[in-house]
């Protein structure tokens, strides 16, 4: 009886249980990595970029406190928070394919597309971008203040 009672116990559990799915090197490609988490020192925004493990373009991705985005941004990374939170300054790219197939074609490094510096403002969603970026510093204890180096298009 106890035999039987104990097979009537462990057969439902056996007979639903899910069999898991088997991870193959496809599932590798759908991964992304979260990197350069942030969080703005009012507390009110949260900003992170996300690349696939392989290459590719890196995403920035901002979200107020409750969960609702804000921005998404392709090609963006090295996000910064100005001290007052009401702006995010961050580079961005050229799309990664298209700079490798430009390599690939053996072009001059100064006809390649450079990177550019986008500021965003949180109050009024508005970017502006500036081209041609080679560095900038964002200051921690200064508001609305970005130091950056550009490099003026040829004429």
């Amino acid at each position: 009886m106890k035999k039987l009672l104990l097979l009537l116990s462990i057969l439902p559990i056996i007979g639903f249980s899910q069999t898991k799915k088997v991870l193959d090197h496809s599932d590798y490609d759908v991964w992304r990595n979260t990197s350069k988490e942030l969080i703005s020192n009012d507390g009110s925004s949260i900003a992170y970029t996300t690349k696939t493990n392989g290459y590719g373009n890196e995403q920035l991705n901002l979200h107020q406190f409750s969960g609702a985005e804000i921005l998404f941004h392709n090609r963006a990374s090295s996000p910064y928070f100005s001290n007052n939170s009401k702006h995010l300054i961050f580079k961005v790219s050229p799309d990664f394919y298209v700079l490798r197939d430009m390599k690939r074609k053996k072009m001059k490094e100064k006809d390649l597309p450079g990177d550019s510096l986008a500021i965003y403002s949180i109050g009024t969603k508005e970017i502006t971008k500036v081209a041609g970026l080679q560095s900038f510093k964002v200051p921690e204890k200064w508001d609305s203040y970005v130091m950056y180096l550009y490099q003026q298009a040829p004429d």
